[in-house]
């Protein structure tokens, strides 16, 4: 079978978006080429309530091996990630992993004799969203990464992800908290969510760089409450600001320019407490 369109259209846009129902971006077409690449994954994978393709059982190499699942596909991206003579596909995929182990992981995937195989899987890396950069040996995924610090509360992180031998390396661009409207959590009121990104050659070096809008702020709240206030919840939507950023792409990582120092700064300031 052939490689198939869906990695091949994710590495040309260079994005892939998780929609409200938590499964990938797709056409009809490329629901072949999602299911090849599960089938490296696990040995019979099929499409689930969300519309991706999932296992059904814990794969042998997770946590929680044998174990019911499911293991769900919610990323999957191809290029030339740990070598650059290879033909590869990461897929990151949720479930089967405690919350400890970031519930999910990463697996990497290498093109060997017309077929996927395993090459290897990293628990802790389950983002939601993620931007391809091109690098001059290997690719260096830009993702949009959720945590959960308790069950209701989440750290958002914007995260430059790549391999480096047999290992991930995470390169932190920035860190937020949101709270999804409790006000129980360190007597504040927390919003951090990305509003929008795009990549552009920001510095005229040939390369794509970041360009960042995100909505952050951090109120005192008087009388917490578990739902916050519906007056008070607006009043900390509304009073939210909204921050662009830039971060310049080498090739290899990224450096926050110049101008937006101050203010990953100040968001930084907002939330101490994030990773």
């Amino acid at each position: 079978m052939a490689i198939g369109a869906l990695v091949w259209v994710l590495l040309a846009l260079g994005a892939q978006a998780v929609g409200s129902a938590g499964a990938p971006a797709r056409t009809g077409e490329d629901a072949p080429a999602e299911q090849e690449l599960m089938e490296s994954v696990c040995a019979r994978p099929r499409r689930d309530h969300h519309r991706t393709f999932a296992c059904g059982t814990c794969p042998a190499f997770t946590s929680a091996a044998t174990r019911q699942g499911p293991f769900r596909l919610t990323f999957a991206g191809a290029g030339h990630f740990s070598r650059a003579d290879a033909t590869e596909a990461v897929l990151f995929m949720t479930g089967c992993e405690p919350r400890s182990r970031g519930g999910g992981g990463a697996v990497l995937l290498r093109r060997r004799r017309a077929r996927w195989e395993r090459v290897s899987y990293h628990a802790g890396f389950v983002p939601t969203a993620c931007l391809t950069y091109p690098g001059p040996q290997q690719e260096v995924l830009l993702c949009e990464e959720h945590d959960d610090l308790t069950h209701r509360v989440s750290e958002v992180g914007i995260n430059a992800i790549r391999y480096v031998d047999d290992a991930i390396r995470r390169q932190k661009l920035l860190g937020m908290v949101d709270s999804h409207g409790w006000c129980g959590y360190r007597n504040r009121l927390f919003v951090g969510r990305r509003v929008d990104w795009n990549k552009a050659d920001l510095d005229g070096d040939g390369k794509p760089d970041l360009s960042l809008r995100v909505e952050a702020a951090a109120d005192p709240v008087k009388s917490p409450g578990d739902p916050c206030p519906a007056e008070l919840l607006s009043a900390g939507r509304a009073a939210a600001r909204t921050y662009q950023l830039r971060f310049l792409f080498d090739g290899r990582g990224f450096r926050v320019a110049q101008e937006s120092a101050a203010t990953q700064k100040k968001i930084a300031d907002l939330f101490p407490h994030a990773h």
